[in-house]
């Protein structure tokens, strides 16, 4: 662990410890060494991140960007309507090899940098995701009425800056950041503006067109009798489906549709995978060698297992979100729930899909500093934000074989999102309904203006 990201981490202990109720409790010196450790390490964080961002930016960077490559070489395709699947690669086990697998959509959006050179697309794709990053983490704090002195703003800065999948995700040049963005967008105009549920739905459909799992958070409207949220989901589903079309041509979407839909979904033990499928399957595993390609595992019993326990989290996800109870923080803590509860389930996760749950993270930790919670659900926020927020897959996994308690180390990840889901799920499950004919508050957002009434 480097230095700085040591000094990140206390000052992010201290704003924490201050946010979820030391300000009351603690003399005032104390609270105060305490608000400097915490604006301290927020600035700290931010530097540091700052660093890697400008380490992307040369040609000869080390920094992977093999996604964005795949991106970029599908639009090149796309933009002459010849084909972007490889059928091939995607038949094979999804860590052996890095493929063009999501909707023509996808390809199409990426048609215009393929009018740029390689190198300068690539670092103006992860600028501009850097900025979409920073503005939601900024919009966030303004929507919870969060100041950027408060402690509880400080800590989530700290985590946002310091967050391992995020540094991978942007660095890759992956949808995440977008995802984030879009997620938050969707969930101020779910708990703040009824007469903007089309909307809503209109944010979730890309983000659900080009990788799915994303589809859960529809369990939430759908629980709570919101059709037009699901409306406007379908609406902006077609839409991307017919510039899907357009963009990248037909012959892509019947080849989507035909041959690359059967084929993805599949699981896989390599390293990066962090989900509940990839967990099983290392545990059953006779022999688990380097970065877990080739290994030989019961694969039908631990797909039937998976599917098992994929059922009852969605089963109890579900139960939370049906619970009646209103106000807007309630509201939220169970529009988030089904955030970890996707990443784990579904087959194959890799640990950048992880910035995602940033969201989840966040609004359990207003939760909390909002409430006198129970020692339990403060346990799972500070397992989670360890396991989610820092390191990869790269700290664990040496290359050699493993064998022994050593495997239960290797889907950490996935540890941290199902404390994560736990406590979200409890936080939900203890608010109460707001008072009966008590006033709405008003809420006020950076991208989207006042909202409420």
């Amino acid at each position: 662990m480097d230095i700085l990201l040591l000094l990140g981490c206390l000052g992010a202990v201290a704003a924490f410890a201050l946010a979820f109720g030391g300000a009351r409790a603690w003399p005032r010196r104390v609270c105060v060494a305490l608000h400097f450790l915490a604006g301290f390490g927020a600035v700290v964080a931010i530097g540091r991140f700052a660093w890697f961002v400008l380490g992307w930016l040369p040609a000869d960077s080390p920094a992977n960007s093999y996604d964005f490559r795949v991106f970029y070489t599908a639009a090149l395709a796309a933009r002459e309507w010849g084909t972007i699947y490889e059928l091939g690669g995607i038949a094979r086990d999804p860590g052996t090899i890095v493929v063009y697998r999501h909707a023509p959509i996808g390809a199409g959006l990426f048609v215009p940098w393929t009018l740029l050179p390689y190198g300068v697309a690539l670092n103006a794709w992860r600028l501009i995701n850097v900025g979409l990053y920073v503005a939601t983490l900024w919009t966030l704090l303004k929507h919870f009425r969060l100041t950027p002195r408060d402690p509880l703003a400080l800590g989530l800065t700290i985590l946002w800056f310091v967050s391992t999948p995020s540094r991978d995700s942007l660095a890759l040049g992956q949808w995440d950041a977008l995802f984030l963005n879009l997620s938050l967008a969707a969930l101020i105009f779910y708990t703040a503006r009824r007469d903007r549920d089309w909307v809503v739905g209109a944010l979730l459909a890309l983000p659900i067109a080009l990788k799915f799992y994303p589809a859960l958070l529809l369990l939430v409207p759908l629980l709570a009798r919101r059709w037009r949220v699901i409306g406007g989901c379908a609406l902006g589903g077609a839409v991307a489906v017919v510039l899907g079309a357009l963009l990248a041509g037909p012959r892509n979407s019947w080849i989507f549709a035909t041959a690359v839909l059967p084929a993805v979904g599949g699981g896989t033990l390599y390293a990066e995978n962090q989900t509940l499928y990839a967990l099983i399957g290392r545990l059953l595993t006779t022999s688990l060698p380097g970065n877990g390609v080739g290994a030989t595992y019961p694969v039908a019993l631990t797909r039937i297992i998976a599917d098992a326990l994929a059922v009852a989290i969605v089963s109890i996800t579900a139960l939370i979100i049906w619970r009646r109870g209103d106000g807007e923080l309630a509201t939220a803590l169970r529009f988030v729930l089904p955030i970890p509860a996707a990443l784990l389930i579904i087959p194959t996760a890799w640990a950048h899909y992880a910035a995602w749950a940033l969201l989840p993270l966040a609004v359990l930790a207003i939760a909390l500093a909002n409430g006198t919670p129970s020692r339990a659900r403060f346990a799972l926020f500070a397992i989670a934000t360890v396991l989610i927020v820092l390191g990869s897959e790269r700290d664990v996994w040496r290359g050699a074989t493993h064998d022994g308690p050593i495997r239960l180390l290797l889907t950490y990840k996935a540890y941290g999102l199902l404390a994560l889901w736990v406590g979200v799920g409890l936080a939900a499950w203890r608010l109460r309904a707001a008072p009966q004919g008590a006033p709405e508050r008003r809420q006020s957002s950076l991208l989207f203006g006042r909202l409420g009434g």
